[in-house]
């Protein structure tokens, strides 16, 4: 792992996730602060977690993962990317679509029966109510 000073600023070179080595142009000014967005986008990386990257780290990260072609993480694409907003009809919707349910049906202490709902059947039961 190493900053280096070129032209226009500081480039880095890291594995991110301890294999090939990568290199990526960061907007740090300063070295220690380049050190800083290095040691930040390691972080982030080797625990899968990009929810406290600044700014400029974000960024950097952002760019490594496009220069290499692999697939942005959700918490570092734009807020205008991200998914709509999980509701409770949304999260039943994706519920009914997915799982059937098993009602079982007690007469007293003993079951009396078992109903085995599909998601066609159980997405009408919803929209009726």
């Amino acid at each position: 792992m190493s900053v280096e000073k070129r032209k226009t600023g500081f480039f880095l070179l890291i594995r991110p996730f301890g294999g090939k080595l990568i290199g990526v142009k960061t907007a740090a000014r300063t070295k220690s602060r380049a050190k800083e967005i290095e040691m930040a986008i390691l972080m982030a990386c080797r625990s899968a977690d990009y929810r406290g990257l600044d700014y400029e780290c974000r960024e950097a990260c952002v760019r490594m993962f496009r220069n290499q072609g692999w697939e942005i993480p959700g918490d570092l694409r734009p807020e205008e990317l991200v998914r709509d907003e999980l509701t409770l009809w949304r999260a039943t919707e994706i519920f009914l679509s997915r799982f059937s349910l098993i009602i079982s049906v007690y007469s007293g202490s003993v079951l009396s029966s078992t109903i085995t709902i599909y998601p066609d059947c159980s997405r009408k039961i919803v929209t009726e109510q």
